[in-house]
């Protein structure tokens, strides 16, 4: 058997979640995968107006060295702040623009990594059985999620949630062990050509969350850490795939994500070889370079696509997306739970 999975997901926006803006459960009803982050905290405020003019300042800290950092506008006419100053409204060009305090440091950086990274803290999904649950309805009661407010609430960071689309699934026959095993064949792939959607999607949410959390290794994940063999792996396994790989794209998006496990941030491509796979090398799940050996077909292809990606993501354009005409009317009502006390360094007990 001989074949590799690839998927390419894309961060749909990340939301500073506490703002809660009305768009926010409709922009979140078609995505089934999310990851939730945390970057030290930032701010909005104006000077001038009356004998000069206006600016708006964005104010955050360096997440590794926690120096401060400052960038200013003058772009935006008629600034103004609200939500303690964590979200801004203004316009551009006589056309109305707004949006979270990060976003607009992050922008006015012109995406430097200090002001971008982001540490991804969980990552998770929901589907249901047949793909009717989506993000919106998890994030609406979820214990994690407050938990992780709760933790970071008297501490200098801001919490996001990201929506992850998955815009692309191909199929090789090709993959990185050398052997004269056959192609690919099975349920999964019949499904592929049949067009069974909630089969294959199904498989592909539980797969890709799985790759993401043995990862990153989020401190608050306490499942999925390991890359072992689990039941959404036996599709893949018996339609004869032994790669999976995922380029997690962030070619245009502001933020670059990260962990203690992977420090580096930007674009991420993922590769894990499928559990218990017929000839496997050993290896687990890790960056493309990290592969033990020598890739070749569809995989030498993707290999030589992530270093592109990866070049072209460090002169991209970032672009800053504006959801209606208003910002956040309130923000969520705080934990009706008593606050745990966060440890040292704000995160939760490992």
């Amino acid at each position: 058997m001989a074949g590799t999975a690839h998927f390419l997901v894309t961060p749909l926006h990340t939301y500073q979640r506490r703002l809660e803006p009305r768009d926010l459960a409709a922009a979140l009803a078609g995505t089934h995968l999310y990851i939730v982050t945390r970057r030290p905290r930032t701010t909005v405020t104006t000077s001038g107006g009356t004998f000069g003019a206006e600016r708006m300042h964005a104010h955050t800290r360096d997440a590794v060295d926690g120096q401060p950092l400052s960038f200013v506008t003058d772009r935006i006419t008629s600034p103004r702040t609200s939500h303690e100053s964590s979200y801004w409204r203004g316009y551009v060009r006589g056309r109305v623009v707004h949006g979270e305090a990060w976003h607009l440091a992050a922008l006015l950086s012109d995406r430097q990594e200090e002001a971008c990274w982001h540490e991804v803290l969980y990552a998770g999904q929901a589907f249901g059985r047949d793909g009717t649950r989506n993000t919106g309805d998890r994030l609406a009661t979820h214990a994690t999620l407050q938990r992780i407010y709760e933790d970071h609430a008297a501490s200098e960071w801001d919490i996001f949630v990201t929506p992850l689309i998955v815009d692309n699934l191909l199929a090789s026959n090709d993959d990185h062990i050398p052997d004269d095993g056959g192609g690919l064949h099975g349920e999964l792939m019949d499904a592929i050509l049949n067009g069974r959607r909630d089969e294959v999607a199904r498989t592909t949410v539980n797969v890709i969350e799985h790759m993401l959390i043995a990862y990153f290794q989020p401190v608050y994940n306490d499942r999925l850490r390991d890359w072992n063999d689990v039941s959404h792996f036996s599709a893949l396994r018996d339609s004869g795939f032994r790669l999976l790989w995922i380029q997690l794209q962030t070619l245009h998006e502001l933020a670059q994500f990260c962990s203690s496990a992977r420090p580096a941030a930007r674009t991420h491509a993922i590769v894990g070889e499928v559990p218990r796979v017929l000839h496997g090398t050993g290896f687990t799940i890790g960056a493309a370079g990290e592969l033990p050996q020598p890739p070749r077909g569809i995989a030498a292809a993707l290999v030589s696509s992530a270093a592109q990606i990866d070049r072209h993501a460090q002169t991209a354009v970032g672009l800053l997306t504006v959801f209606g005409e208003e910002g956040p009317a309130r923000r969520v009502p705080p934990p009706s739970r008593p606050l745990r006390p966060p440890s040292a360094d704000g995160l939760a007990p490992r």
